[in-house]
């Protein structure tokens, strides 16, 4: 080999090095950024998990505290200790005003986690659906009767098991959907289960499709009652 032959030779070989340890740094990037965002979601949830039972005591305060008005309003000051009382703990709890009474920060920021990992690419009416069926769940005696407890009921959404619910990275389209599910009546006609046929078991299709009934399909997810 010639002198400049091995000058080209020894140029590609630099060449190569580079874009070898260029795509090295990106892959290692990838990873620190991906296992940031993991950790960022753990913490979060559990500090939603931390307040949950006490959001879930405040939340009974709040029914033990509906009370007539009429009566609440009279001139006597035992019922205007009541009234600043109730008037404390309303505003304490409804950080957000919706269609189920009221949905705390720490509900509203676990919406947009699962609502995120079940329809993580899907368009903004399905990320909407996916919260309705979730707050459909919260008012029927079916289910719990919160936001936590129903998404984290044994084996109901995947992403709480299969830790997508931890790596996802938010999207504005789920938070739109979230914010306008929560202020609007729902768009599924009363459903409370939905799957992807897609990316569902041949038994679990055959489950839903049996045993439940079917209310609609938004290209996606097939919704259920």
């Amino acid at each position: 080999m010639n002198r400049k032959n091995m000058k080209i030779y020894d140029r590609i070989i630099v060449v190569s090095w580079l874009i070898v340890f260029s795509l090295v740094v990106m892959v290692v990037s990838l990873y620190l950024e991906n296992d940031r965002l993991k950790n960022d979601n753990q913490l979060l949830v559990q500090d939603i998990k931390q307040h949950h039972y006490d959001t879930t005591e405040l939340k009974s305060n709040y029914e033990t505290l509906k009370v007539d008005f009429s009566a609440v309003l009279d001139e006597n000051s035992e019922n205007r200790e009541l009234l600043s009382q109730l008037t404390a703990e309303v505003s304490n709890l409804k950080e957000l005003y919706t269609r189920t009474d009221f949905v705390t920060m720490d509900e509203y920021e676990l919406l947009l986690l699962i609502t995120n990992a079940e329809a993580t690419s899907l368009k903004i009416e399905s990320k909407i659906h996916v919260v309705d069926v979730i707050q459909n769940r919260v008012e029927s005696n079916k289910f719990p009767n919160d936001i936590y407890s129903v998404v984290f009921q044994k084996n109901q959404f995947q992403p709480t098991f299969d830790n997508r619910l931890y790596n996802t990275k938010m999207v504005q389209s789920t938070i739109d959907a979230v914010q306008f599910a929560l202020r609007n009546d729902d768009t599924t006609n009363g459903a409370l289960f939905f799957m992807n046929p897609r990316w569902s078991s041949e038994k679990n299709v055959r489950w839903f499709r049996n045993n439940l009934t079917y209310v609609m399909s938004d290209g996606h997810h097939e919704f259920y009652k």
